[in-house]
Order: structure tokens, then C-alpha cells, then sequence
């Protein structure tokens, strides 16, 4: 209903149109009576203003012209001015600022009842608002009915149709994908002005152009349907058929409530499948098995039953900056989702914003590092440097020895922590010496087990530290360790008799060269690491 229509009933028969004559198309949505210029305390979008001078007389210009303003902000549809003995004609000022803004000035004289009046213009708008209860009823029944039938997205989608008489699609911009009858070849969203009543939507609305698979362009709308996965689900609506009308944004936000909830069914169900299956490789990986038979059983569940052997991988993230969304979940998800879809043979438990993946292939020389290191960093550097990580690898193993699995990754990620070595991919194979001191839990003591004296070649003679270390690296030849120092023999020689005398060992001592060669070892690896 605009203007233009008001005017033809009956308390409005005799009305004039005096100003304002390019907005008799505005949309009329109530009518109240103006008693003083406070308009913006109780004017609203699509109101029509009824009122006589009075209200207005004691305006000055520059007052009228903030009043005018204010209706043209609000977004008033027309004013109505009563007429009578002692004011018959509208001033032009008010004539002025009306045909300015565009907003339709209607006199009527005095004769014309107020209530009579509301009662033509109110009459149809309740008409209309029954209309539209009784239609978002049957709209609602019919979603709730939809819902006990727990319908897929393509049967939703195609209900959705129906009773929009367009075209719509459902996509999932996380995992790049799209449901449709007619599946979009793609959409750009367009900034422009929506054009909704906000009366019937609390979403998100894009407008948007579409491309569907014959090649056709078509104007839709994209609203975004809230969800506990963190996910960009958006339902897209195309004006296939006819230009969408306020009454379907009411059935478009049924839609994407009855989306919702079954977008949180189906997360119901795959979070209580993901609890039982992280529960089961919880139990794999810390042998909580009564036997082999119940192992093969357990690996059968989460379809790890295949290849000889069995390798994990454990990630545990670290947020360095503080933020006010803690994206450590979402995060692990994309994970998790980037190496299901590379390895179809794996499966994974999280804990503690860390994941443990156990894969299961033919390689008997385990996994590509290299390749495990690219996934990661594709995914982190989304987040600038908002997180490190730490990534460590277990050996290869076969069912037999699959218990060890855990406690490898476990013991690597320790030493990572402790060297912090963040941001690498370590395995446990590399960290040799360091092994023993994991397997045999004395890792925090690794420095009482490395005599002070090396320590302190180290630190105070390096040059005699370096030809010690490579004089022990090529087992003890004199020649071989110059050469690769670039010295003379005779200076290699002669730095290792201080060494003797400083260290106070004896090179024939084979208890000597091993402690040496021990403590070079592991003084060497906590340098590299460090």
C-alpha cells in the first residue's frame, strides 16, 4: 500500500495533493497524529502524519527545516494537513521543503473525521498484517512438519523452492561446496542498497549476482545461517522467477531457522560419532585392549585395518598473541579436515588443543616430513603469526607395537618444548642420544649428565672444543680432522695435547673416548636445537 493508494478512500475523496508529487509511491505502513514537532521520539519508517498548523506554527524557519529533516530521515511517507477557517492554505516554506525531499503534502478540510480517517488507512494495513500471521503460520507449520520428516539438504532446499517459486542454493564456503537443484557456477556479492523490510529479517542479507549453469545471470540475495561449527554456511536465493517480495524474506527467515536446526542435528550426530571414535583411538593409542582380537576390532572401527604398518603424528598448537576469538578449535578442525581429505587411512583423537593422528600405510620408511611440515604452515599462516606449533613424528610400527605410538610422539613433543623448538617437524627417530634419556624418563636432567668441564671447553676455547669434536668425528685420525678444519696436522696435534692436559683425559682410555664422544653428542644436539 503507498500513497497514491490512500488516496482514493473515502475520508480522503476530497483531498488535494499540493507538494511532494515524486513520493506518492512511498509505502504506507501506519498513521498516527502529530501533536508537536518531537517527531523523532515516536516516528517511524513508512508513517503517515496527520495534523493541523497549529502543531507547527510556532516553528521558525530554520526550526521547519530541522523538522522536515528529521521526517525525511525517519522516513516518513506523507503528511495530511487539516484544513480550516483559520488557516486555508499550507505555507510555502512547508510547500518548499515537501517537494525537496520528496515527501507528499495532502490537505484535507475540516470537515474530515480524525477517526474515520485512521480507520480508512488502518483498515487494510490490518488486513494485511492478518494476512501475514496467518501466512507465517502456514509457514511455520510447514517447516515443522518438514523437520519431523528429517529431510536432507536437497529435499529442504527443494520445499524452499516451492514455496518461493525461485531457485535457491546452499553453500558451504569452509569446504567450498554448493547443493542446489541447478548448482550455481558462482556468485559476487554486490554492495548495493538491500531493499528489505527490516520488519521480517534478523539474518545476515547480501545481495548478490549469480551465474547458474546455462550461462543465465540472475539477481538474488545471500543470508548467512548461524551455526555451532564455526563454519560460512549461506543459503542463496535467485530471482529465477520473479522479484522476491517482503512477505517471502519471512518465509526465507523460516528457511534458514529450520536450516539451523537441522544443520545442528546433523552436528549433534557427528559430534557424539566423533566422541565414540575419539574415545576408541584414545584406547588404541594407550593400548587399552583386552587382546589382538579386540585390537583388530577397534582398528576395523575407525577403518585403520588395512596396511602393515601404523604411524602417529601429534600437533599441538600455541597462541602468541592474545585475541578476543580463540581460534585454537577452529584451527585444529581445519586440520584435522586438510589431512582426512589427503589421507583416507587415518584417523585422529583431540585433546587440549592438540591432535594426534594415527595413520595407517605400506611405507616402512613412515612418512614424508616434508610433506606433514607444507599441510601445517598452509593452514597456520592463514593466522599470521598469531600461533606456533609443534609437530612430532613417530617411528613406523606394526600392530604389535602400536602401543608405542603414543608415548613416542609424546617424548618428542617434550623435547620440543623443552629445546623450543616450535614451528618444526621433529621425529622421533632424529633425536637419538636423546632417546635414552626419554625412554629412561631423566630428559629435565639431561644436563647433569654431561660433565662440566666439556661444557666449559665449549664455552671458554672453542677452537679446542671444535678440534676435539672433529678429531673424535673421524675416529681419532689426526689427518682426516685437519683436513676438515683446514689446518695443519701439526696444529691439530698440538691442540689436543691442551685438551688432555684440560680436560685430563687419556685419548688410549677407551672409557675416556666414550665420555667424549657422549658428551660432545649430546652438548652438540642441544646447540643444534637451541
Amino acid at each position: 500500500m503507498n500513497v497514491k493508494t490512500i488516496l482514493n478512500y473515502p475520508s480522503l475523496a476530497n483531498a488535494r495533493l499540493v507538494a511532494g508529487f515524486n513520493g506518492v509511491f512511498n509505502k504506507v505502513g501506519s498513521v498516527m497524529i502529530l501533536e508537536s514537532p518531537d517527531v523523532e521520539h515516536w516516528g517511524k519508517r513508512y508513517e503517515v502524519i496527520v495534523t493541523n498548523y497549529f502543531a507547527l506554527s510556532k516553528l521558525d524557519s530554520v526550526e521547519l527545516e530541522e523538522f522536515f529533516n528529521k521526517l525525511m530521515g525517519i522516513g516518513i511517507s506523507a503528511i495530511i494537513f487539516k484544513l480550516n477557517r483559520m488557516v486555508s492554505s499550507i505555507p510555502d516554506l512547508m510547500i518548499y521543503f515537501c517537494n525537496q525531499l520528496n515527501i507528499p503534502l495532502i490537505t484535507i478540510d475540516e470537515s474530515v473525521n480524525y477517526e474515520q480517517l485512521m480507520i480508512d488507512i488502518m483498515g487494510p494495513i490490518i488486513d494485511e498484517h492478518a494476512s501475514l500471521l496467518q501466512r507465517f503460520y502456514t509457514t511455520h507449520q510447514h517447516f515443522l512438519n518438514l523437520e519431523l520428516q528429517l529431510p536432507s539438504i536437497e529435499e529442504a532446499l527443494e520445499s524452499i523452492e516451492a514455496l518461493l517459486h525461485n531457485k535457491v542454493a546452499f553453500v558451504d564456503d569452509t569446504e567450498d561446496t554448493c547443493v542446489a537443484s541447478d548448482p550455481t557456477v558462482h556468485f559476487t556479492t554486490q554492495k548495493e542498497d538491500l531493499g528489505i523490510d527490516n520488519r521480517f529479517v534478523v539474518h545476515t542479507y547480501d545481495r548478490i549476482t549469480g551465474t547458474l549453469n546455462d550461462k543465465t545471470e540472475v539477481q538474488g540475495y545471500a543470508v548467512s545461517i548461524p551455526n555451532l561449527e564455526n563454519k560460512s554456511y549461506k543459503l542463496l536465493i535467485f530471482e529465477t522467477q520473479q522479484p522476491l517480495i517482503s512477505e517471502d524474506f519471512m518465509i526465507i527467515e523460516s528457511a534458514v531457522s529450520f536450516l539451523q536446526t537441522a544443520l545442528l542435528h546433523k552436528y549433534s550426530s557427528q559430534r557424539t560419532q566423533f566422541i565414540h571414535k575419539n574415545n576408541i583411538m584414545m584406547d588404541l593409542l594407550n593400548a587399552r585392549y583386552y587382546d589382538a582380537f579386540e585390537q583388530n576390532e577397534m582398528l576395523t572401527m575407525v577403518n585403520l585395518n588395512h596396511k602393515k604398518y601404523y604411524q602417529g603424528f601429534m600437533i599441538s598448537l600455541q597462541q602468541t598473541k592474545e585475541s578476543e576469538i580463540d581460534l585454537s578449535n577452529h584451527i585444529i578442525y581445519l586440520i584435522s579436515q586438510r589431512f582426512r581429505s589427503k589421507y583416507p587411512h587415518c584417523a585422529f583423537f583431540e585433546k587440549n588443543y592438540a591432535i594426534t593422528f594415527l595413520f595407517n600405510h605400506d611405507n616402512e620408511n613412515g612418512l614424508d616430513k616434508s610433506t606433514l611440515d607444507h599441510i601445517i604452515r598452509d593452514i597456520i599462516d592463514q593466522y599470521a603469526s598469531s600461533f606456533n606449533f609443534y609437530l612430532a613424528v613417530s617411528q613406523p610400527h606394526q600392530k604389535e607395537t602400536l602401543y608405542r605410538i603414543n608415548k613416542e610422539c609424546l617424548n618428542t613433543m617434550s623435547v620440543q618444548r623443552k629445546f623450543d623448538q616450535a614451528n618444526q617437524v621433529v621425529a622421533y627417530q632424529d633425536l637419538n642420544i636423546l632417546r635414552v634419556f626419554l625412554e629412561t624418563n631423566t630428559l629435565h636432567r639431561i644436563d647433569d649428565f654431561v660433565p662440566i668441564k666439556f661444557t666449559r671447553l665449549r664455552d671458554e676455547k672453542p677452537e679446542l672444543y671444535n678440534t676435539l669434536h672433529a678429531f673424535i668425528q673421524f675416529n681419532q685420525n689426526h689427518v682426516q680432522a685437519a683436513n676438515y678444519l683446514f689446518l695443519h696436522p701439526k696444529t691439530v696435534r698440538y691442540r689436543l695435547e691442551r685438551v688432555k692436559e684440560i680436560l685430563e683425559i687419556d685419548f688410549n682410555n677407551p672409557n675416556d673416548v666414550f665420555e667424549c664422544a657422549y658428551s660432545l653428542r649430546v652438548l652438540n644436539l642441544k646447540d643444534s636445537i637451541n
